[in-house]
């Protein structure tokens, strides 16, 4: 019988040279059918992204030639997963892992994770059986392919109820790890900013230009995990760290992919902008025509997180009323627990101002009354916070 081999486990067959021993011949169960669900990355550097297909590979290569265990054709489960919008976290539900087993026409679903530390793969497998949804998890370090073989003898094993199934050749003990991808990558900076220092990993490589549509290309970067910087002299421009309100410079991290492209958007503004849109919480005008005051009542409410990370909810309302002498607007403001109350009028009078400050706990309102050209009255309306306000970063500096 000819044995048609997947891409990755051809590979994996041809690069390690997989030898094959066990004490009998094993037969597979009835009914048994195996999909690969995949192996993710979790070490964080793109570098060893490789891994998961030749690890992969490795496992199918071992249960399919040695156990003759059927498995699910890769083309096949591609399909069905890009359609369903599969995660590997939903297969931790035994009533997922059921569906996800009928869908694939599978009894038992392999997946899994690794990470390369300390010049070794950690490699953790689970096996999950499809019709209770019970998981085995299998684990196994080392730098070379005897890990990947030592998981799969251990899920034969168990698959074929049997032991003494053996994949690992001492003879053939090459290592894993030698296929690394070092081709250099490229990250584009698209920044808004002029003449801005750059920086790679602390290193300085340039300057901005400020066009934010032509990007500047930080060519040759090696694959892994970089710290992009930018830096611009006076003290009034970079990004306002929330919800402290501190002020730093702009940096991201940037897992770069061998020979990948990754564009980046540079983040730089001036601090007064950032600290403009937190001070000023909510700003609206009301209206109300000659001979009807009930425009200008309004009633809102809001909630805002200070800069101890504390939520404050505020309320604010507005009550008019009318007389022959005019227009009068009661106003009361709530923030947190505090409490402020205040009335004013148009035409202005004693204890009734055309325009009036409340201040309670972190929060300000300010009211003006005026009246509208061609008859009418108009209420401009703003809230404010007192943490936060124009220039603190001068002051933090």
């Amino acid at each position: 019988m000819k044995i048609r081999l997947p891409l990755a486990a051809a590979l994996a067959s041809v690069l390690f040279g997989i030898a094959v021993v066990s004490s009998a011949p094993a037969q597979a169960a009835p009914g048994l059918s195996v999909a690969f669900l995949g192996l993710e990355n979790t070490g964080g550097d793109p570098r060893q992204d490789y891994l998961a297909s030749l690890a992969e590979g490795i496992l199918r290569y071992d249960l399919s030639v040695l156990a003759d265990v059927p498995l699910v054709e890769r083309r096949n489960l591609d399909k069905v997963l890009s359609e369903r919008e599969f995660s590997l976290s939903s297969v931790a539900d035994p009533a997922r892992a059921a569906r996800t087993g009928s869908l694939l026409g599978a009894t038992h679903l392999v997946f899994g994770e690794y990470a390369v530390t300390a010049g070794e793969l950690s490699l953790t497998v689970h096996l999950v059986d499809a019709a209770t949804g019970q998981a085995l998890t299998y684990r196994d370090r080392g730098a070379s392919e005897h890990a990947v073989h030592r998981i799969a003898e251990k899920i034969a094993s168990r698959l074929l109820d049997r032991r003494g199934i053996v994949f690992a050749d001492a003879g053939n003990d090459r290592s894993i790890l030698s296929l690394r991808d070092e081709t250099p990558g490229v990250i584009a900076l698209h920044s808004p900013i002029r003449a801005a220092e750059i920086y790679l990993d602390g290193e300085f490589v340039g300057f901005t230009k400020g066009d934010e549509l032509e990007p500047i290309l930080l060519e040759s970067v090696r694959p892994g995990r970089h710290t992009v910087r930018t830096h611009l002299s006076g003290g009034d421009f970079g990004v306002v760290i929330l919800p402290q309100v501190e002020f730093r410079d702009w940096e991201t991290v940037v897992d770069v992919r061998p020979g990948g492209r990754h564009a980046v958007r540079d983040q730089t503004r001036h601090f007064n902008e950032a600290l403009y849109r937190l001070e000023y919480l909510d700003s609206f005008d009301v209206k109300a025509d000659a001979g009807s005051v009930s425009g200008l009542g309004f009633s809102r409410s809001l909630t805002f997180t200070d800069r101890t990370g504390r939520a404050v909810a505020v309320a604010l309302s507005g009550a008019p009323s009318g007389s022959a002498a005019g227009i009068d607007l009661a106003l009361r403001l709530k923030a947190g627990t505090e409490e402020a109350a205040g009335t004013i009028a148009f035409p202005a009078r004693d204890g009734a101002p055309a325009q009036i400050r409340l201040a309670a706990g972190l929060v300000v309102l300010e009211v003006e009354l005026s009246e509208r050209w061609g008859g009418g009255w108009e209420a401009d309306v703003k809230v404010r916070r007192t943490d936060v306000y124009q220039g603190l970063h001068r002051e933090k500096r």
